[in-house]
């Protein structure tokens, strides 16, 4: 590896050199982790999952080294959504067991999305004129999500949170903190509705 060019001594520009090394390697790793699928196999799905986990951390990592024109909810979304990243890549790297869990729990997410659609759909069904309404399809591939979810032997457990994985890798205290902190950024609460200062004191 090229020996790396010199922090700079401000943080603006430090911000963009640490987010410039982070991408590389990210893109290294899920190099690293193509690598090693074993010979003449298309992967498995903890290479899948490990390799997807580290795709989905390098956009977070984009919005929050490498662009310049984001707000202070966007950049604490992308903080949030880094920190449960790290805490799901923990999670399957345990066991075989938890790779199932995580990768089974898409049709619980996917189930859950397309019900909560179909019903605003039905409530603005009620309400103004000429709506759009829910589809056949819409209703069959529920029902098909919610079979591939029988088979996977998920029935009517609930979605996995990143709270209680958290506590599994030994991350609840620092998960606490960025949720409490980011979410007084991200939602609206007394804090961030009544507020009287600039949001940009939190940028660094």
């Amino acid at each position: 590896m090229a020996e790396l060019p010199p922090m700079p001594e401000t943080w603006p520009e430090q911000r963009t050199y640490i987010g410039k090394l982070q991408h590389i390697g990210c893109d290294r790793l899920i190099q690293d982790i193509l690598k090693d699928v074993p010979a003449g196999a298309s992967g498995t799905p903890f290479h899948f999952t490990i390799a997807r986990i580290v795709e989905k951390l390098m956009e977070e990592n984009h919005i929050l080294g490498l662009r310049d024109d984001t707000t202070i909810p966007q950049i604490a979304w992308a903080f949030r959504n880094a920190i449960e990243l790290q805490i799901f890549a923990r999670f399957v790297l345990k066991s075989e067991t938890n790779v199932q869990r995580f990768n089974n729990d898409f049709f619980i997410n996917g189930q859950s999305a397309l019900r909560a659609s179909l019903e605003l759909l039905n409530s603005f069904s009620k309400k103004v004129p000429n709506p759009m309404r829910p589809t056949g399809e819409q209703y069959r591939t529920v029902e098909e999500i919610r079979q591939a979810r029988i088979q996977a032997g998920m029935g009517e457990e609930g979605p996995l949170m990143a709270r209680t994985c958290a506590g599994s890798v030994g991350l609840q205290d620092h998960y606490d903190a960025v949720t409490t902190l980011t979410s007084m950024l991200i939602h609206p609460t007394t804090f961030s509705i009544l507020k009287t200062f600039n949001f940009e004191v939190y940028r660094d």
